[in-house]
C-alpha cells in the first residue's frame, strides 16, 4: 500500500503533508487491482468540512488555512496504520480503507467525523469548531474503473451534506 511517507513531492499537497489527488488516484487504483485480486474488502471515504466557507468569509485565508492543517493532523491521528489519508483540494479529504467491511468503515467515519467536531481551533482569540459530512463507498469490483468508486463516495458525501450535514451517508 501506498503510505505518504513513500510518495514523492509532486504527490504530496504542499500544504498539508498529506498525499494530494494524484496520490490519491495511485493508491487507489493499486489497492483497488490488489482487493480485486485477492477479493479483500475495500472502501473509501469522502469528507468535506460543512459551512467551511462562513470560516474563510470570518477568518479570512489564514483562518481557513489554519482548520484545514488541523482537520488532516486529526483525520492522520484517528487513521488507522492501515488507512492513506489524502486531501483532495480545497475542504476535501479522502481516506482509502484495505481490506475494510462497510461496517467497519462505516464505524471508523463516525470516529473520524466525532474526532473532527470534538477539536478546538483558536482563531483571532475565539475557539472555532468545525464538522464535517462523510460519504463512503465500498467496492463491488463491478465498477468500470477505480475512480467510479471515489464517485460513489463523492456522491454521497454530498447527500450527507444535504442532509444537513455533520453525518455519514453510504454509496
Amino acid at each position: 500500500m501506498y503510505h505518504p511517507n513513500e510518495i514523492g513531492a509532486p504527490l504530496l499537497d504542499p500544504f498539508t503533508g498529506l498525499p494530494n489527488r494524484r496520490g490519491l488516484r495511485l493508491c487507489l487504483a493499486e489497492e483497488y487491482g490488489r482487493a480485486r485480486n485477492l477479493q479483500v474488502p475495500l472502501a473509501i471515504l469522502a469528507i468535506d468540512l460543512d459551512r467551511f466557507a462562513e470560516v474563510n468569509e470570518r477568518y479570512f485565508l489564514p483562518g481557513g488555512d489554519a482548520v484545514i492543517a488541523e482537520v488532516a493532523r486529526v483525520l492522520s491521528s484517528s487513521a488507522r496504520a492501515s488507512d492513506f489519508v489524502a486531501r483532495d483540494g480545497g475542504d476535501q479529504f479522502s481516506v482509502v480503507m484495505v481490506e475494510t467491511t462497510s461496517e467497519a468503515a462505516r464505524l471508523q467515519a463516525d470516529r473520524m467525523r466525532q474526532a473532527i467536531a470534538l477539536t478546538s481551533i483558536e482563531l483571532r482569540n475565539e475557539s472555532v469548531s468545525v464538522t464535517a459530512s462523510i460519504g463512503i463507498a465500498s467496492a463491488t469490483f463491478t465498477e468500470a474503473d477505480p475512480w467510479d468508486l471515489f464517485r460513489r463516495a463523492r456522491r454521497a458525501v454530498h447527500r450527507a451534506k444535504d442532509l444537513v450535514g455533520n453525518q455519514v451517508a453510504v454509496g
